[in-house]
Parts: structure tokens; sequence; C-alpha cells
């Protein structure tokens, strides 16, 4: 039965690919879309972006259940068009169509998205990885290749708002979400996404 259950660890871009562990079904979906508009792009005699393949290993219930969308077929497809969406915006339409057609979204959905939200942040800012990080709320930021205007930021941001972020000595950057261990699911996930989108912001910034 190809039905995936939680979302962590949401790894390498290939949420619905062979890589994923747990009750995430091997089918590919995302790495067929990305070898086939590679060789579109090669065709057209255009250079292949690099790609940033972030991965997401932290504990949130977050999915589409067949109590809201019975047919598996839509539901693939759903999973598909939310983490293949370009930017924000086309998150927020797809919202938009889901409400559309099936109603109210429950909240395993809503967390579906902003994880999508999440994971498009992380990709802007050449994040390899964020996961849970020691005995607290924390969690910790790998990144990719980092030039050293990238490494002043981040090292600025932590000197300004060292309750918040952390840097450790091989540049993994530490999300402070609190050390309230009864914290929801949600409040974690709003708390991280709000960090992340900050620290996009900051980041993108800076190389305009």
């Amino acid at each position: 039965r190809l039905e995936p259950g939680f979302l962590c660890p949401l790894g390498a871009g290939n949420f619905l690919g062979s890589e994923q562990s747990g009750q995430i079904s091997h089918i590919g979906f995302d790495l067929y879309t990305q070898m086939l508009e590679d060789a579109i792009t090669k065709a057209r005699g255009q250079k292949v972006a690099e790609r940033v393949d972030t991965e997401i290993n932290i504990k949130i219930e977050a999915t589409i259940g067949a109590d809201f969308i019975p047919s598996e077929k839509e539901r693939l497809q759903i999973y598909k068009n939310i983490f293949s969406a370009k930017d924000i915006r086309k998150i927020a339409e797809i919202s938009e169509e889901i409400k559309d057609r099936f109603g109210k979204l429950p909240l395993t959905v809503v967390r579906l998205l902003k994880v999508a939200e999440l994971k498009y942040y992380l990709k802007s800012i050449r994040a390899q990885k964020i996961m849970h990080e020691g005995k607290d709320n924390n969690f910790s930021i790998s990144f990719y290749k980092l030039n050293n205007q990238i490494i002043d930021l981040l090292v600025r941001q932590v000197i300004d708002s060292p309750d918040i972020y952390q840097l450790t000595p091989d540049f993994r950057l530490i999300l402070i979400t609190g050390k309230d261990k009864t914290s929801s699911q949600d409040t974690i996930l709003d708390k991280i996404l709000q960090l992340v989108e900050n620290l996009c912001l900051l980041l993108e910034g800076s190389t305009r």
C-alpha cells in the first residue's frame, strides 16, 4: 500500500523517492521529475543548474490521511504537487486548491504544507540538513559550501541574537526554540519556520 506516514526524515528532495525510510513507499516521483527536467534542459542546449537537496529530520506528523482524501492516486499527486512547488506562492495556491476540492484542511495537512515551506527556505539558503540537536528543542542546520560573506553574516547573527542562534566550530547553525519539552509539534514547527525564514531573508539580502 502506497501510503506515506510520518514526514520525517524528509530527505534529499525525495519525499516520494527511493531514499525515504519508515512508511514512505519507493515511488520515485521526484527523482523522475528531476531527471526529466534535466533532460529537457540539456536538449535545449542549456546548462543544468546545480541542485540543492535538503534533508529535514524532525519528528513532525504531517501526512494526507485516507479519511481526508480517500483516493490513493489523488493523495500521491497532491504530495508530488506540494513538494515540487517552486516557491511559497505556489505552495499557498496548492493549499487553496486542496481546500476548494476537499474542504477544511486537517492539522496534519497544514503541517505538511508548512514543512514544504520550510524545505523551500532551507534550499534557498543552501542548507544541507536540519535535524534535532541535543536534549532540548534545539535544531541544527548544516550547509553546503559557504563563502566568507555568508559565514560573516551567520557570525553577526549569532552575536546579535545569541538566545536564538548559535554557531558550532564546523559552521552548523543551532536554532534555539526553547527548553519546554511539552511544546507541541505545531509550536516547534512554527518556531523553526519563523527562524529559518528570517535567516533566509538575511542571507538573500546579502547576495543582492
